[in-house]
């Protein structure tokens, strides 16, 4: 791999939570060599960034390093998909990964994260 490019993943389906993830028996590889190969991995609401979180978690040694709270647009109230705050950078053996949310709603920040 070259070191001077950066990889940005965005996963453009709903990611479901960890239960049900871990039944896919290849799931330990979409983890560990699709998603945290990546240096940001984007979701297009925060519960699906969650869900990838606690999947990545339950399955691999990996440590949240930062959450952030989520902006008011990306609230939906009286739905069972609203998380208040997201995780925006996981750690992984030696690697820093970003986690990157943006809907149709929203400008998307995966660009710009990327290109840090």
């Amino acid at each position: 791999m070259r070191p001077d490019l950066r990889i940005a993943f965005f996963h453009h389906t709903p990611f479901p939570s960890a239960d049900m993830f871990n039944i896919l028996p290849w799931r330990k590889e979409i983890i560990e060599k699709a998603c945290c190969s990546s240096d940001v991995v984007g979701f297009h609401i925060p519960r699906y960034a969650a869900n990838f979180v606690s999947a990545a978690s339950s399955l691999l040694d990996v440590e949240v390093l930062r959450r952030e709270l989520v902006s008011e647009d990306m609230i939906f109230e009286g739905t069972a998909l609203t998380e208040r705050r997201v995780p925006t950078l996981l750690s992984w053996e030696d690697r820093e990964i970003g986690v990157s949310v943006c809907s149709r709603r929203c400008r998307c920040r995966l660009y710009h994260r990327v290109r840090q």
